[in-house]
């Protein structure tokens, strides 16, 4: 089985008229063949673009899909709750914070959006700062336009109580998890001062308990811009992210970029 792994696509960003990026994707999926396509997170900013897109990569290859925190945003769509945008997202088939995939008698894919816990922040900064999420003129954009309704804290309490809940249903098999968020701390961003603060918004250290608990085969995540991979412990870390246009090294094309891209998991 050939399974295919992106993340943060940002159709709405990367908008190509003549080379439009749902074009540019399903083409490398008919030349590469692969049995499903797992996408970490963040297809745009307004999750009916997000829907959409799924419902179209679908017909090529069965998409399996959790959300990043840019599906999540009310920027276009001014949806003041973001349950509701969580649960809406919750309605295409393919959405792994609904239900598990089982691939065959030995393999499944397990996922979750997830969220931060402030765990990967440099530890000079108090707490009452990361909460405010301001930090060098600069401030993290889900505090405008996620509405949770509650603090970062018990959000990626009840998303790593439900990533755990659907591992442990199906604990006696090889598991591929899916998050958005980070979860090693070698993807965060050790290039700028600025990101000792910012690095709090990118996952989570904890995920690594459940990785160990679980055996994990594969960790598949998205979020921070890297296209990275690291092998440790028998787990595979994958972070193939597509980025923004301006992050783009050589070629402008969304193909060529998507080739450069996309990781391939044989099993």
């Amino acid at each position: 089985m050939k399974a295919a792994v992106i993340s943060d696509i940002h159709i709405d960003i990367n908008h190509n008229e003549k080379e439009p990026v749902i074009d540019s994707l399903r083409k490398v999926l008919v030349q590469d063949m692969p049995e499903i396509l797992i996408i970490a997170g963040d297809i745009s900013n307004d999750y009916q673009k997000t829907l959409e897109f799924l419902k179209q990569t679908d017909r090529t290859v069965p998409t399996l899909f959790v959300p990043g925190n840019h599906d999540l945003w009310n920027i276009e769509n001014q949806q003041q709750d973001t349950w509701k945008i969580y649960n809406a997202l919750g309605n295409y088939q393919h959405n792994l914070c609904t239900q598990n995939y089982i691939i065959n008698d030995e393999w499944v894919v397990c996922g979750e959006c997830g969220w931060y816990d402030y765990s990967f922040a440099d530890r000079e900064f108090p707490i009452e700062l990361i909460q405010e999420g301001s930090y060098m003129q600069r401030k993290w954009k889900d505090k405008d336009y996620i509405k949770w309704g509650k603090k970062d804290a018990e959000i990626f309490e009840i998303f790593y109580s439900k990533l755990e809940k659907k591992m442990n249903e199906v604990k006696d098999k090889k598991i591929i998890m899916v998050t958005h968020m980070l979860t090693h701390k070698e993807f965060t961003v050790r290039d700028h001062p600025m990101w000792k603060f910012f690095n709090a918004f990118l996952g989570s250290s904890r995920y690594g308990e459940l990785i160990k608990k679980y055996d994990v085969k594969y960790s598949i995540m998205g979020h921070v811009h890297y296209r990275k991979e690291l092998e440790e412990k028998g787990t595979r870390y994958i972070c193939a992210c597509l980025n923004y246009t301006n992050e783009w090294e050589g070629s402008i094309s969304p193909y060529d970029q998507i080739k450069q891209t996309i990781k391939y998991i044989n099993i």
